[in-house]
């Protein structure tokens, strides 16, 4: 994700920047549990 893609994010492509809040968040999860 980055801001070359905010031109199709804004135009309603919102599969990439929800995956990579997802893959964000399932990562913080892991940690959490990790630490």
């Amino acid at each position: 994700l980055t801001l070359h893609n905010l031109p199709r994010i804004l135009e309603g492509e919102l599969d990439e920047l929800i995956d990579a809040l997802a893959t964000n968040d399932q990562t913080k999860q892991l940690e959490k549990q990790l630490a």
